[in-house]
């Protein structure tokens, strides 16, 4: 390429010459008849090329910083390859009644400050689960933990920059949550991601925020990636009216919004659709016709790029694959005794206006979710709906589906609890609503013992705390 430099700079001919010598597949400059024309014509090739070969190699250039960097990184603070660098930036610490000038080093589970100036280092290093607060001011932010505070000041770009410091918390504090197992699951991190300018790292992190914030407003699964999202609207059978709205688009589920005053709102699971028909016409142009499996019909209309969405359905459809039924459906379990055998006139009464609903807008996953449903959850759930409603609506019913067996596996494994944990999930067993018929009996005890015992050995870092019980017994 600095051949290409160099003949710039010689004689024309000489500039002819390496041009149709280096690049023999151009446009032929026998044509051109003047030869002043010639070489510029050359020149402005030459140039051309080496432009388009800059970015590649500043771009490789950046690349093998980086990596010097994370090498660096993980010699100074003697952590593990595993905890990637996400990022890093030049700022200052406040220390002692000076700032001191030095690199942040932000990786997958820890905050670091690095700093060499006058034979002096100040070193330190805090894992995000330590954080307990994280504090704006002017010019920079304090992090805080249990027992110490730093100030960070002096940034190029403190909005990217906190925003990554934010992302990154919130993400170990979920993996905290989440259990030991889930932790690959919120340290998965692309390699093209890792490896490259902070662009695409500040892309990575809004593409999980974007995610996270689909599978909050429909319920679904942490781990569901959003692909995509289309304006559109649902023609809604029970008004005849298009309800304008959103098409979100996962690999696992197909979910749709209004944006207005008329709440609607659907989830169709990719394993739940039957038929995906196009369907044109005056009334519904561009239109895509949903049949689920248990015969409930969705019309989505006015689709932009219908095309490439059927054949993204068409692609999930056939990665997505129906878990086989070993037991009971999700929706009919429970401690399976009736506490109560005489039904109230209230409780009839409920049941019937349910039913009713359940009729016109469809039942189970696949239904219509509208503001008179809103209004029945407000007015109470039958007794005898609610554990199905429960699962449905708060989206637990996904989660047995994905960890079907999970539970039981635990419960088998429950004496691998120590007893420091179950002594003290003995001791407050009986505590737990103790006016409830549920909890009046030994069915409801050990029902409440299995699940606190479970979770306790699938959850080892948080175990067992005090009013789990109380939150245990009342679900």
């Amino acid at each position: 390429m600095h051949r290409y430099l160099r003949s710039c700079t010689a004689a024309d001919v000489f500039c002819l010459r390496c041009f149709t010598c280096f690049y023999p597949q151009c446009h032929r400059t026998e044509t051109i008849e003047d030869a002043q024309d010639t070489a510029e014509f050359a020149r402005a090739k030459i140039e051309s090329l080496l432009a388009q070969n800059q970015p590649q190699e500043e771009a490789s250039k950046a690349v093998v910083k980086f990596q010097l960097t994370a090498e660096k990184f993980h010699r100074i603070f003697s952590l593990s390859e595993e905890d990637k660098l996400v990022n890093y930036y030049s700022c200052s610490i406040w220390h002692g009644n000076f700032p001191k000038q030095g690199w942040l080093y932000l990786s997958l589970r820890h905050l670091a400050f690095h700093s060499y100036f006058l034979g002096k280092t100040i070193q330190h290093c805090v894992p995000w689960t330590e954080l307990v607060g994280i504090e704006k001011i002017s010019g920079g932010f304090k992090v805080l933990t249990r027992t110490e505070k730093h100030t960070f000041l002096f940034f190029f770009n403190l909005d990217e920059t906190l925003h990554l410091v934010q992302e990154l918390s919130k993400m170990a504090v979920k993996s905290l949550l989440n259990g030991v197992e889930d932790k690959n699951e919120y340290y998965k991190f692309e390699e093209e991601f890792i490896n490259s300018d902070k662009n695409y790292v500040q892309q990575y992190i809004d593409a999980k925020a974007q995610s996270e914030g689909y599978c909050k407003r429909f319920n679904l699964p942490l781990w569901e990636r959003l692909d995509g999202f289309v304006n559109c609207n649902l023609w809604f059978p029970y008004t005849k009216t298009d309800v304008p709205g959103r098409l979100y688009c996962s690999p696992s589920y197909l979910c749709f919004v209004s944006k207005y005053d008329i709440r609607c709102k659907v989830i169709i699971p990719m394993n739940e659709i039957a038929v995906v028909e196009k369907v044109n016409s005056s009334v519904c142009p561009e239109a895509l016709h949903i049949t689920a499996k248990n015969k409930v019909t969705f019309m989505f209309g006015s689709v932009p790029q219908r095309d490439y969405l059927c054949s993204k359905i068409s692609d999930f459809l056939h990665t997505s694959v129906t878990a086989e039924a070993t037991g009971p459906p999700p929706t009919e379990r429970g401690l399976q005794v009736q506490f109560v055998d005489i039904i109230s006139p209230r409780q009839a009464v409920k049941e019937h206006l349910w039913q009713l609903h359940f009729s016109e807008y469809g039942r189970g996953v696949c239904m219509y979710r509208t503001k008179r449903l809103q209004e029945l959850i407000s007015h109470g759930v039958p007794d005898k709906l609610r554990a199905e409603m429960w699962l449905v609506l708060s989206g637990a019913v996904f989660d047995i589906e994905k960890f079907r067996g999970k539970y039981e596996a635990l419960v088998e494994r429950a004496e691998k609890v120590s007893a420091i944990v179950a002594d003290e999930i003995e001791r407050d067993l009986h505590r737990s609503l103790p006016e409830h018929p549920a909890y009046q009996s030994e069915v409801g005890i050990c029902a409440l013992r299995r699940v606190l015992t479970a979770y306790a050995l699938y959850n080892a870092n948080v175990g067992y705390c005090q009013a789990m019980n109380m939150i245990t017994s009342v679900f």
